[in-house]
């Protein structure tokens, strides 16, 4: 009944399991997909060399020898001769390699069972290249997904007969770009979900650089591992197997910054390379580098850092990214300051260098004092650009304090009882301050509704509602509610 008790279960004894390529080919039935003319004949033709060897694979992964059958159904006699001369580099061909070109369709399982039964006990590797050739039309009042996943159940059956073995069917991927590798494999899901493991192979044409993607029931860590083919031979791009993950892991970082400074202009990419090239930039030494005024190479400098190409060192000095210094995307909240500060990486963003006096704001404190209430509104007031990014701790601080100095200078002009009268410098003040925290340009009459709200209440600790509308709001800098 196939009915098992767990105490049994723990008392059985299951040998370890076995690789025909460690870390990547692993026993049981399997698939090696690839886009067409990525090179899939070549790799697997080469695993089978080192397997019938006992060589290396991808010239640093020593493999047990075994008897191997390679059903090259897309190839000639003439063809793999060869592609076998031209891997081996003229070194005599293996005895344990056994070739087949053509075949029928339905018997080409038969063809694989009679090869296990000539090898009992034995651990065999057999490479079907490819799939799409192999197996047999399609079964009338079956759907595609159940004639995927019977065939592939079949292979499993056939491995699984000969504990330790493996078969390895090349198949092709779709033409559409997938997230998930496994989604790249062509056909429906029955073809992953009826195999052990998947293997996917990808390299763009005219160039060495690969990867092979690895995942199944028995890889106990799926990972990429960045290969090299060079003159069709391929090799790991390291010496380990963790180096070669280390090194697809350096090339997907690097993708990705090519990726975000594409869409820079010139000007701008010239700034990127000269702060990635030292140690610190200010945006003096770039003005001088780029032949243009200190303002406009602030701002280069700012986009740069709004984009994460770049991290700030301290207050008007910036450097390369680095693993250790690569800023948190979240925004903490400090007490007093309810605001989000991110604006748009697309707008025009303004370098600021003045800072605020203010003491330390503790929570509770409702009325905080300023030092010095015109370097509040000096601060404020050289504000010239509509949008303010200010990311990095610093400046989330700078404005964090000025919205709290200025809280407390309106709360001590508030009236006693609330009236129709609108303090207008102080709703300038307000407005200004929208503008540094990037939450654009309100009218009058928006800013003086506002403003008035807050007037009635003056309550500035109250635990906000969720925000309306589902998207990046602020919070209103008169009543600490959303807007």
């Amino acid at each position: 009944s196939g009915m098992v008790d767990a105490g049994l279960l723990q008392a059985q004894y299951f040998p370890p399991v076995e690789w025909a390529v460690e870390g990547l080919v692993p026993e049981g039935a399997g698939i090696l997909a690839g886009p067409p003319k990525v090179g899939k004949s070549w790799l697997v033709l080469h695993f089978a060399l080192a397997c019938a060897s006992g060589g290396l694979a991808l010239g640093a992964i020593p493999c047990k020898k075994r008897s191997v059958l390679y059903c090259a159904l897309e190839d000639s006699h003439r063809r793999l001769q060869a592609r076998i001369g031209h891997l081996l580099d003229g070194a005599e061909f293996p005895a344990d390699l056994h070739l087949v070109t053509e075949q029928k369709k339905s018997l080409i399982l038969p063809t694989i069972q009679a090869f296990l039964d000539r090898h009992p006990g034995q651990q065999v590797l057999v490479i079907l290249d490819t799939l799409a050739v192999a197996r047999p039309e399609r079964r009338s009042g079956a759907t595609q997904y159940e004639d995927d996943y019977d065939y592939m159940r079949e292979l499993k059956k056939l491995a699984s007969s000969s504990p330790g073995s493996t078969i390895l069917g090349v198949h092709h991927t779709r033409k559409m770009e997938a997230k998930d590798f496994m989604d790249a494999v062509s056909g429906t899901q029955g073809m992953n979900g009826g195999v052990d493991f998947s293997v996917v192979l990808k390299r763009e044409r005219k160039k060495k650089e690969g990867v092979l993607s690895v995942t199944g029931r028995d890889v106990a860590d799926e990972n990429e591992f960045a290969l090299l083919c060079e003159d069709m031979r391929w090799v790991l791009d390291g010496l380990t197997l963790s180096e070669a993950a280390d090194v697809q892991e350096q090339r997907q970082e690097e993708l990705l910054e090519a990726k975000k400074a594409s869409h820079l202009g010139d000007k701008t990419r010239q700034a990127l390379e000269f702060v990635l090239g030292r140690e610190q930039t200010t945006p003096k030494e770039l003005a001088e580098h780029l032949a243009v005024d200190g303002k406009l190479a602030g701002q280069y400098l700012a986009r740069l850092h709004a984009q994460n190409l770049i991290t700030k060192v301290s207050r008007g000095v910036y450097g390369p990214v680095s693993g250790d210094t690569k800023e948190s995307e979240e925004i903490e909240e400090i007490p007093g300051q309810c605001l989000n500060l991110i604006s748009s990486p697309a707008e025009e963003v303004g370098a600021v260098e003045e800072t605020v006096s203010s003491p330390n704001f503790a929570e509770g404190n409702e009325k905080p004092s300023l030092t010095s209430t015109d370097t509040a509104d000096s601060s404020l007031s050289s504000v010239s650009s509509p949008a303010y990014h200010a990311s990095s701790e610093g400046d989330r601080t700078e404005v964090a304090e000025s919205f709290v100095a200025l809280k407390a200078e309106l709360l001590a002009e508030r009236p006693a009882k609330p009236g129709p009268t609108v303090d207008t410098d102080a709703v300038e003040k307000a407005g200004i301050l929208c503008r540094v925290l990037g939450h654009g340009v309100l009218t009058l009459q928006q800013e003086q509704s506002r403003y008035k709200a807050w007037r009635r209440t003056g309550n500035v600790t109250r635990t906000p509602r969720p925000a309306p509308f589902g998207h990046n709001c602020e919070r209103d800098p008169y009543s600490a509610e959303w807007i």
